[in-house]
């Protein structure tokens, strides 16, 4: 799914160093296994905050050479692996991740949700592609081959929604399964569902972001901290603002186009810099007859957007502008 941002539950993995190190041999030099394996970790997070995941996981490889039951490491490796995201990166991090998930630990329940979530769009895809002609399966019936994989979709989303669930019992507020749920009751076609967790989502990112607003008034603050507080807030702000998007995109498949233009006049109050967000609304708005207002979002659209004059959405932006303001024309608009 391109490099991504350092993901909250890795961040959190990094964070923890295990205690269960490796009997320490030493060196003449005086260095331990356990200190080369500290090292091996402290690399991989720069390697991968820094976009290199070979090298990340290259890391990761030479601290189990030194402990191959490393539990820090191990889950490492599955979520590079995941963040790699294909189809053999994931079936390698759905392995790594259920030998974690053993010890019902919750990075690794959420790391295994999140891989049968990816499988299952990856079984749906196959199964459109296959029975579009667009690609060749050895099955005998390739129509049955189709329903076999959405057969293997909804397993597979359905573990990951369970799996889920068993991490918001063990910590109520984490919002990537909270986010998780959103997605995978999407998927399952489920919209109440989805929408239901999306509003759960937007409470726990608001009193998230109140929080880090409130510490950064503490008194002392160095600016390492300060820092660092500003971009959690800023990460919490996207996050309020993307499932703003997510509910909107919800409501609009209910057939409920007036509460999906809030949400989506909620997720650019958040950041009015999204020009994708303005040409939604504008949509909407042309469909509920608020003329002016989607005239409005069609021009801040054509001026933040960064495609070219000839891309399709410009020349569609356009066109629907013209039309607006002929329609306002002729009632005096």
């Amino acid at each position: 799914m391109a490099h991504r941002p350092l993901s909250r539950p890795f961040a959190l993995l990094l964070a923890f160093v295990p205690l269960l190190a490796p009997a320490c041999k030493t060196d003449e030099g005086g260095v331990t296994d356990e200190q080369r394996i500290t090292l091996h970790r402290e690399f991989a997070r720069k390697y991968y905050d820094a976009g290199e995941f070979a090298q990340a996981e290259h890391q990761v490889n030479l601290g189990l050479e030194l402990d191959d039951q490393d539990q820090g490491l191990l889950l490492m490796k599955a979520w590079m692996r995941l963040r790699a995201g294909g189809r053999d990166d994931l079936f390698v991090a759905e392995k790594l991740f259920r030998e974690q998930a053993r010890a019902k630990d919750y990075r690794a329940l959420l790391g295994l949700a999140e891989t049968r979530e990816r499988q299952g769009v990856l079984y749906r895809e196959s199964a459109e592609s296959i029975e579009s002609g667009q690609s060749a399966t050895r099955a005998t019936d390739p129509k049955k081959r189709g329903l076999e994989l959405r057969h293997d979709a909804a397993a597979a989303w359905k573990e990951a929604r369970t799996n889920y669930l068993a991490v918001l019992e063990a910590r109520p507020s984490e919002v990537p399964a909270l986010n998780g749920l959103q997605r995978v009751c999407a998927l399952e076609g489920d919209l109440e569902g989805s929408l239901g967790w999306s509003r759960k989502l937007l409470e726990v990112a608001g009193v998230e972001i109140e929080f880090w607003k409130s510490d950064l008034q503490r008194a002392n603050l160095s600016a390492l901290e300060e820092g660092e507080l500003r971009r959690r807030l800023q990460a919490s702000s996207r996050l309020l603002a993307a499932t703003h998007v997510s509910a909107a995109t919800t409501l609009l498949a209910l057939d409920r186009k007036g509460a999906a233009a809030e949400e989506l006049t909620a997720a650019l109050e958040l950041d009015s810099s999204r020009a994708e967000v303005y040409s939604r609304r504008a949509q909407l708005y042309v469909d509920l007859g608020q003329l002016r207002e989607a005239r409005e979002d069609l021009q801040q659209f054509i001026k933040l957007s960064t495609l070219g004059l000839e891309h399709p959405d410009m020349k569609r932006a356009a066109d629907m502008l013209v039309e607006c303001q002929r329609q306002l024309g002729a009632f005096g608009g």
